[in-house]
This record gives C-alpha cells, structure tokens and sequence, in this order.
C-alpha cells in the first residue's frame, strides 16, 4: 500500500520530485538538522526500502508487463475510459507486486507474472472478461 501510495503521489511531480521535497521540507517550520534527517530518510525509504528510485527519477523507466494489444487480446476491445482505467489497474498491479524491474525476468518467470496480472484484470474487471471477445474476430497488430 505505501508503495503505491508514494509512487502515485510522487510519479506526477515527474523526475524532479526530490527537489519538490527539498523545497517542502525547507518551507516547513522543523531547524535544518531535522530537515535534512528527514530528507536522507525519505530518499532511503523511496530508492532502498521500496525500490522506487530508478522508476521515479527516469520517465521511461517503468515498462508495463502488458501493452494495449496484451490488454485487448485478453479481455476483448475495450475503447476510452475503460481503456484508461484497465492500463491505469496494470500499472497499480505493478507497482504493487513487482520490486524488480521486469525487464530482468526470464521469459518463464514474465509469463508467470503476466499470467498472474491477467487473472487479477479479469477479476477487477468481469464486465470485459465476460463479454464475447471481439479481439479474436479482429486481429490486433502490435
């Protein structure tokens, strides 16, 4: 929960967010010695404790197990908002789930987790699951 909860919070200030929390701490009312524990703090619950560092500070850096055509091919066409909302829950899944970077996975131990990120969308989201699935009729090119 902290995980998502910093990393949602963090990710729109982009890869300026530790200077954001300089200037928030040094706005703040607490002598420079507590700021400056604070921030060595957070930095080391952020980058060591949740392995958020290198997702936060390289806007690229976050490679989504599944892209759209994965998405669609699992769950049928879904168009607009509910688009969002399915790519905004893999992302969330993500996060959640997975400290590593899933780029160093074995193409067995991706599948795994692949397998696993689709089973929590079609349980998140049974009104795509259980509708017949157009993305068989049309093919998808990546």
């Amino acid at each position: 929960e902290l995980r998502w909860s910093l990393y949602s919070t963090l990710k729109p200030i982009g890869t300026m967010w530790k200077e954001a929390l300089i200037l928030a701490l040094a706005s703040s009312q607490q002598s420079m010695t507590d700021c400056v524990q604070q921030y060595k703090d957070f930095i080391l619950l952020i980058e060591n404790n949740l392995q958020l560092g290198t997702t936060l500070t390289d806007k690229n850096k976050l490679n989504l197990l599944l892209n759209g055509s994965q998405v669609q091919r699992a769950l049928g066409r879904i168009e607009g908002r509910g688009f969002r909302d399915v790519m905004h829950e893999v992302e969330e899944w993500q996060i959640r789930n997975l400290c590593g970077d899933a780029e160093s996975m074995d193409d067995y131990e991706r599948s795994e987790v692949e397998t696993q990120l689709i089973d929590h969308l079609i349980a998140t989201f049974p009104e795509y699951a259980n509708r017949p699935n157009v993305a068989e009729l049309e093919p998808i090119v990546d």
